[in-house]
């Protein structure tokens, strides 16, 4: 009967591939089971903690975020990864701040790269300091501390700056220097100098005081701008590390930024000059960072890893 020699075709031929695919799950198995992520989809405010014996992760706007940040999610985000994107909102390429997403434990936290003003790039500016952690490698590995068992008292001792040569407004001899010294954890955290009127080498001897649940999520981002009451303040230059990477109690020159995140180049070769102390209140032994204080100005050097 030529229909039952056609379904014992098919049977054979299913046989067969029911043998390559034994096959390639015993050769390809171990290896899939860690590389292969799989997609999920899930509700922020009724998380999916079932385990199916491979890596899942999910996808969620930053608004859905900021709704459901929970403690539920760092607990998720234990064995799951998860994937914090812009608003669709943001037509104008702004950025939401990325360091809620961070402390939350989320692995990937994306960005609007194509913003390039003062006003829109600082979460960029923030990036860049998380990720010049771990030797610029591309990548920051999590500590092995629960959150916020890292309590710390900063204290920013920022002496002044120099080096400009140009930058600030056209109608102005020497630009009027103010610096904004900001700390950022799970909130970020700001505070000013007074401006220092016609000065290209302005000293401000100030010191501030940021008090942060773990000193391991914190990043410090010390920004420089030209005073002007009528046309609006001209930026001057930003630098922005990691502080658990700071060599500690040691007087630091480092140098300025612009907003595309390479050095300054609209006239002269500006640094500044700061002092970093970092008081731990209650000290938790975490050993991803134990003996890896690294001296920043290496880090702007091509090719550095951490010793």
């Amino acid at each position: 009967n030529p229909r039952d020699d056609d379904q014992e075709e098919e049977e054979d031929d299913d046989e067969e591939d029911e043998e390559h695919e034994d096959a390639r799950r015993k050769r390809l198995g171990p290896l899939e089971a860690l590389v292969a992520i799989r997609n999920e989809k899930n509700t922020l405010s009724h998380l999916n903690f079932e385990q199916h014996g491979h890596v899942a992760s999910s996808s969620w706007s930053e608004k859905k975020l900021a709704k459901n940040a929970t403690e539920a999610l760092t607990t998720w985000c234990e064995t799951k990864l998860a994937r914090i994107y812009p608003s669709g909102l943001r037509i104008d390429s702004s950025n939401y701040d990325p360091t809620r997403a961070w402390a939350m434990g989320c692995q990937i936290v994306a960005l609007n790269f194509q913003s390039k003003t003062p006003s829109k790039a600082r979460p960029l500016w923030l990036s860049q300091a998380k990720f010049l952690a771990n030797g610029g490698a591309g990548y920051v590995l999590k500590t092995t501390a629960p959150p916020g068992a890292a309590p710390a008292l900063i204290t920013v001792s920022l002496f002044g700056a120099r080096g400009w040569t140009g930058g600030w407004g056209a109608y102005e001899k020497f630009p009027d220097v103010y610096a904004t010294v900001s700390v950022a954890c799970r909130d970020i955290e700001s505070k000013s100098t007074k401006h220092v009127d016609d000065s290209t080498e302005p000293e401000w001897n100030a010191t501030f005081e940021f008090h942060v649940d773990d000193v391991n999520l914190t990043l410090l981002l010390v920004e420089f701008w030209d005073f002007d009451a009528a046309t609006g303040d001209d930026f001057l230059g930003h630098v922005a590390l990691p502080v658990t990477d700071l060599r500690k109690n040691t007087k630091l020159t480092l140098p300025l930024l612009g907003p595309d995140l390479r050095l300054w180049d609209k006239g002269g070769d500006p640094v500044c000059d700061l002092l970093v102390d970092v008081q731990l209140l209650h000290h938790h032994t975490d050993e991803s960072n134990e003996g890896t204080s690294l001296c920043v100005e290496k880090t702007f050097e091509k090719g550095h890893h951490r010793e």
